[in-house]
């Protein structure tokens, strides 16, 4: 597999921090309006926002690892000494394509393994992979968005049960009820609670301004598949046919 095939658009520096603004709930509500616009306008724009949350993943694996640890050290003697983060928009642009073969690199090993699996579990099995969660903001001083990073860290260790218990009773005013229902979810299938994950997916997937619309849609349909629930599964997969490991499973499925 050849991995030096830029993609079909460019995406700048500029656009790297204002996605990575969104994610992490940091833009002004104009700001935040012009930007669900633009998920209407620019067909590319998706795209680009599932490519800033790969590049996020690999600056915190190669760039934030010991900070995290140091900061989860802290965290559980109660010194609650928080070191800043190396800013990931800094360092994005040196791992753009380093994390994009990365991802090709995995996508791939699904569709390898995907064409030799039958059943719903093994299909399963081989296309779900867990969301790599939000950049983790290490110098909150609010305690509901402290708390909310708190369980982050946990969704990021896989100790979902922890992350869950974290979340309970957030409202609006701390964190999106779209990333809070997503994140739960997310949590949810982690331990195996497909039927509680779907309930929640269920619930948002009809926003399509949200940025976890196709996110939401993809698990929701593994949901249901590991349920055993294929023509659910199909269903939700066919509402997002620009999806590319969508279109892989439903090769499989039908």
């Amino acid at each position: 597999m050849k991995m030096d095939k830029k993609p079909g658009y460019e995406l700048s520096v500029d656009e790297m921090a204002l996605i990575e603004g969104y994610l992490c709930e940091e833009l002004s509500p104009a700001d935040r309006e012009a930007f669900d616009r633009r998920m209407d306008t620019d067909p590319a724009w998706r795209d680009k926002i599932g490519e800033v949350k790969y590049l996020i993943l690999g600056v915190r694996e190669a760039n934030l690892a010991r900070e995290l640890i140091k900061w989860r050290t802290d965290l559980l003697s109660d010194k609650r000494i928080l070191t800043p983060p190396i800013q990931p928009s800094i360092l994005l642009s040196r791992w753009w394509w380093v994390a994009a073969s990365v991802a090709l690199l995995v996508m791939g090993s699904l569709w390898i393994f995907g064409s030799k699996t039958d059943t719903p579990e093994q299909l399963y099995q081989a296309f779900y992979e867990p969301d790599i969660g939000l950049p983790v903001e290490m110098s909150v001083s609010e305690e509901g968005r402290y708390r909310f990073y708190d369980g982050m860290i946990s969704y990021k260790e896989e100790n979902y049960a922890d992350a869950l218990a974290k979340w309970e009773g957030f409202g609006a005013e701390v964190m999106s009820s779209d990333t809070l229902s997503y994140y739960r979810a997310m949590a949810h299938m982690g331990q195996g609670d497909f039927s509680a994950a779907a309930s929640l997916l269920s619930g948002m997937v009809s926003d399509r301004h949200s940025v976890f619309h196709t996110d939401a849609l993809w698990y929701l349909a593994l949901s249901h598949l590991r349920q055993g629930e294929k023509e659910e599964a199909i269903a939700q997969l066919n509402k997002i046919p620009h999806d590319e490991r969508a279109q892989q499973l439903l090769n499989r499925l039908e």
